[in-house]
């Protein structure tokens, strides 16, 4: 099956916090993101699709620390990697 996507992606090279109740469950790297989502290396936790999950986009070393966390949804977890639809209407 061919994944449909609406946006082209760009690689990444950074790490994500993936969130659940306010608990990180899973600190992850990013493989690749577009505007609307992003791919993530499968975390050491079972994501199953449909599930929303936040993801925290930080930044630590910086003096005041940077965090941004958007609400995303498991649209794809695969044996290599997690595709997430960020900003997710909740």
């Amino acid at each position: 099956m061919m994944e449909h996507r609406l946006h082209a992606r760009r690689a990444a090279d950074f790490s994500v916090r993936l969130v659940q109740g306010g608990q990180v469950i899973a600190i992850v790297q990013a493989i690749d993101i577009s505007s609307d989502g992003l791919r993530v290396e499968c975390p050491d936790v079972i994501l199953n699709n449909g599930q929303r999950v936040d993801v925290d986009f930080f930044k630590s070393g910086h003096p005041r620390g940077i965090r941004r966390i958007v609400p995303s949804m498991v649209v794809h977890a695969g044996p290599n990697a997690v595709g997430l639809i960020l900003a997710y209407d909740l």
